[in-house]
């Protein structure tokens, strides 16, 4: 990636473009005990060249973590949780999951970085804010950031019972999850107020936004859905919210058949589309019970009608997360063959790395866990 990582750098899985500049752009996070750096980075040209020589980094203060970020035309935003840190634990080296604890009665804040190198940074406090992942986030022309992110009122990670040998997906009963809420904050950083309120109560979560307004004021947010409208659980069905509507109620929703789950559906535009919603929908759905799985596609502009294709795949995939469309690319027979004997070689070498310790796959909780996670990606 053009020398930009550093030896300690993760690289989230949750990239983004930025439709104002057409770069992808990403983070990491070095939680320490004095302190948890971030590093932002940018490629640009469709390709793994940086943007900028000097990933643009910023110092936050305490042992933290964060699920995600989101951009702008001049920032970069992070939702720090409100949580308690088993500051033993975390000088031991245990990863994020195992020393944080949600502490009701503290705030979250949202930490605003400059995308200039020498440009300013700013902390909003706000209320018990638990962020798990932004859908997307804008300048208003009157100077207000508006953030769009998937909220829950409490951090619960998941964990597995202490020495526990059940696997997590045999004890953990999903209903008890934390219900994920879509919520908008509106935030004056001069004045460093904000408002927020909830635009839709359902259960949802895997946003995604047209890669053409990412970064810039949107319209529409698309996303996952659980099977019931009330209750919670793992992702299932597809949906469409308008954030111009009056209600900012799901608009448009499609659910498939109880032992079916999607993973997040991924806007395609249409070709020569000029709206926001004229294209498509992908996702990959699970069939838990058929044990099969399949890419579904759905028409953005009428999600109800559900699936207008679906292509079977041979072999069935885990019930996912997220993905991300290329458009143009294509492999040969040769590449492909090439990139499997790859994906194999990383596959026995990656069963060694997870072994070896607990932070695996966390942004750099330490240098023996980044290094490992680096040469998995």
């Amino acid at each position: 990636m053009g020398n930009i990582l550093d030896e300690n750098d993760g690289f989230s899985p949750k990239a983004r473009i930025c439709a104002s500049t057409n770069t992808l752009a990403n983070f990491t996070e070095i939680p320490g005990t004095l302190g948890t750096k971030l590093r932002f980075f940018e490629f640009t040209n469709g390709k793994w060249q940086p943007r900028y020589r000097v990933a643009r980094s910023a110092d936050v203060s305490g042992y933290t973590s964060f699920a995600d970020f989101a951009i702008t035309k001049r920032w970069y935003v992070v939702a720090r949780p409100p949580v308690k840190v088993d500051s033993l634990g975390a000088a031991l080296g245990k990863s994020p999951l195992e020393v944080f604890s949600h502490d009701p009665e503290s705030t979250g804040e949202l930490i605003f970085v400059s995308r200039e190198k020498q440009g300013p940074e700013v902390t909003i406090p706000v209320d018990n804010l638990v962020c798990e992942e932004f859908a997307n986030a804008f300048e208003r022309e009157d100077g207000k950031i508006v953030l769009d992110c998937v909220a829950t009122d409490r951090w619960d990670p998941h964990l597995p019972r202490d020495n526990s040998s059940t696997p997590l997906w045999e004890e953990e009963n999903p209903s008890g999850w934390p219900r994920r809420q879509l919520v908008r904050y509106e935030v004056d950083l001069k004045a460093k107020t904000w408002t927020k309120r909830t635009c839709c109560e359902r259960h949802i979560g895997l946003t995604s936004v047209n890669s053409s307004v990412s970064g810039l004021q949107h319209r529409y947010i698309f996303c996952a859905v659980g099977h019931s409208e009330t209750g919670i659980g793992p992702m299932a069905g597809i949906s469409k919210i308008d954030m111009h509507s009056s209600t900012n109620t799901v608009l448009d929703f499609w659910v498939p058949t109880s032992t079916e789950f999607s993973c997040q559906p991924v806007f395609v535009p249409r070709e020569g589309s000029v709206e926001e919603d004229d294209g498509y929908l992908l996702s990959v759905l699970f069939d838990g019970e058929a044990q099969r799985s399949e890419v579904v596609v759905l028409d953005a502009r009428d999600v109800s009608q559900g699936p207008i294709c679906r292509i079977p795949l041979k072999t069935p995939l885990p019930h996912g997360f997220r993905g991300c469309w290329a458009q143009g690319l294509t492999y040969t027979t040769e590449e492909l063959q090439r990139k499997t004997v790859l994906r194999r070689m990383f596959e026995r070498k990656s069963k060694q790395w997870n072994a070896s310790n607990s932070s695996f796959g966390f942004f750099g909780g330490n240098s023996s866990s980044s290094k490992q996670g680096t040469q998995t990606r």
